[in-house]
């Protein structure tokens, strides 16, 4: 696989690996694959980075208190999404569970491994 480009690698990965596309992101080279990716782990071609769960100070946003609404409407006030990689949603009625700092609406995402392939 040498030389491969990067979305070349992710399509291979997700065929390989039986993933879908919104399971394998792409970010400055690195990849976030779900944990599973783990028992399928190839040392030789691929370099673990991280996870993406807790950030130890590298997150690119810190989101103030935030209010957390559940599936019965129950609310609370949560620092959660500082947690891990946050989505900003539209349309709350299609999740379980919901952030909102005032008028925007977000949900955390499941933790992935980062890997970046070896060349």
């Amino acid at each position: 696989m040498g030389g491969v480009k990067i979305n070349e690698l992710r399509e291979y990965i997700i065929s390989t690996y039986g993933y879908s596309p919104e399971e394998v992101t792409i970010v400055s080279g690195i990849m976030g694959v779900p944990i599973s990716f783990l028992d399928k782990y190839c040392p030789e071609q691929f370099e673990i980075i991280g996870i993406t769960k807790t950030w130890y100070g590298l997150a690119s946003k810190i989101y103030p208190e935030q209010i957390q609404i559940d599936a019965r409407g129950t609310k609370q006030r949560v620092t959660k999404l500082n947690d891990g990689p946050a989505i900003k949603i539209d349309n709350e009625e299609e999740y379980q569970t919901y952030y909102q700092i005032g008028d925007d609406k977000y949900i955390q995402t499941y933790a992935r491994i980062l890997i970046r392939h070896k060349r």
